[in-house]
């Protein structure tokens, strides 16, 4: 399991910035924290470093992303104790 606190930082157009945050919000895999300005921290759990790593490109070649910051990242392997 692969656990990321990510930072969106989203462009100034508004429109377009709107619009990806939509598209975020709609692919169903980020839990929003409270924005900052047109910094969105997010964060994203995945099955797999390969996944959180799609899903990483995936928003940094967002239309009204302007960046994405990596600010936390946590690897559990499949079937270890939870301490």
């Amino acid at each position: 399991m692969a656990i990321s606190g990510l930072v969106v930082t989203l462009v100034d157009d508004v429109p377009r910035a709107a619009r990806a945050e939509a598209a975020i919000q709609a692919a169903g895999v980020f839990t929003f924290g409270e924005p900052i300005g047109p910094r969105r921290p997010v964060v994203l759990e995945t099955a797999s470093v390969e996944e959180s790593r799609r899903w990483h490109e995936w928003l940094s070649a967002l239309d009204g992303v302007a960046q994405v910051d990596v600010a936390f990242v946590s690897l559990e392997e499949e079937g270890e104790d939870e301490r």
